[in-house]
């Protein structure tokens, strides 16, 4: 039969309704399409029984990301314990969307709960994931005696980690760790907003082992400003001399964040504290002067420093002296300061 107009003014709105949400496309367990996936839920069984798992996605408007979380379904119980349809070991495979909410943010950095990663494609075009990956322990035990949270899955922060545009064209920084995706959040230390590059708080105990894997690319890097290829790990913005460790290499299996993309994992070993941000990228080079000399006018001088930056020079009389500040919002790598009254004088260079 014929659609009227107003019928098909109907279908025409029903059609674009997804584009405004997120949900879940696709899951397999251990290489098994689940039996139900609809909108942001799905579920091992189409009828639930005493081994039905969940899989949600939810928007967390308090802590800006998307969480996927893993359960059991009756209970709801994210401590999964044996007998369930995913156990430890299981390998799930989950195809997502997480399109732009509210405020039109875009996924700025992943964070999965999990190990033995094998798969991770990103498409910034469509906004969609493809990522394959074992849940880890605790969450796959009926007990734990660390203290941790119950929570195994995957976090997608989308506003706040990064001062990015709205809409990121690159692929974002994704982590993988053994600590529980509620025990994870965006930097915390001051330190991090400095940093150029990917940073994550992890919140365990201290004396054991955070295992993390950095996954960076070439454009993330370009943007941010910092070498991919020469990319260290800090925790805090220090590197400890004593149960810390990290080593990069090229990913062995599946990892596309887009395009002309070039891939580097970073894996970070860490006994250090209870709450810390772990960071992989570099921190900007403190200025330094490079050439001061008193001429006709004042004294020249010249440093090396970030062109992207602002700086304020301020001199002293006498070291510990009063401050004057002499000049502020410098751009340029050079100033002549033509207000010098003292035989002798002691500079320093602030970034803004």
């Amino acid at each position: 039969m014929k659609a009227s107009r107003f019928e098909i003014g109907l279908i025409l709105f029903c059609a674009v309704i997804p584009a405004q949400a997120f949900f879940i496309s696709k899951v397999e367990i251990d290489g098994d399409e689940v039996e139900y996936t609809k909108g942001s839920e799905a579920r091992t069984d189409m009828t639930p029984d005493s081994s039905t798992v969940g899989i949600n996605l939810y928007v967390n408007f308090i802590l800006s990301r998307w969480e996927l979380r893993i359960f059991e379904y009756n209970t709801g119980d994210e401590n999964l314990k044996p007998g369930l349809d995913v156990t430890a070991g299981s390998e799930i495979s989950v195809e997502l969307f997480t399109f732009p909410v509210g405020n039109a943010e875009y996924g700025r950095s992943y964070y999965i709960n999990g190990e033995s990663l094998t798969k991770f494609d990103y498409d910034p075009v469509i906004n969609m994931v493809k990522v394959k990956f074992k849940p880890t322990a605790p969450a796959l035990s009926a007990s734990y005696a660390g203290g941790w949270t119950a929570s195994a899955g995957m976090n997608i922060n989308f506003k706040g980690t990064y001062q990015n545009p709205s809409e990121i064209m690159y692929g974002p920084p994704v982590i993988v760790g053994n600590f529980l995706a509620d025990d994870a959040s965006k930097g915390m230390h001051p330190s991090s907003s400095n940093l150029m590059g990917a940073m994550h708080n992890f919140a365990g105990i201290d004396g054991e082992l955070g295992s993390f894997e950095y996954y960076l690319g070439s454009r993330h890097a370009a943007y941010e400003g910092y070498d991919l290829y020469n990319a260290e790990a800090y925790v805090d913005g220090i590197q400890p001399m004593y149960n810390f460790s990290w080593s990069q290499s090229i990913p062995s299996f599946t990892f596309d964040l887009g395009p002309t993309e070039d891939i580097r994992q970073y894996i970070v070993l860490n006994y250090n504290w209870s709450a810390h941000d772990i960071q992989v990228g570099q921190f900007p080079q403190a200025p330094a002067f490079t050439h001061i000399s008193a001429q006709p006018g004042g004294i020249q001088m010249y440093w090396d420093a970030d062109t992207n930056k602002s700086f304020t020079l301020v001199s002293y009389p006498a070291l510990g002296g009063p401050t004057n500040v002499v000049a502020t919002n410098l751009t340029a790598l050079g100033f002549l300061d033509s207000g010098v009254t003292q035989t002798s004088r002691f500079y320093r260079l602030l970034q803004e």
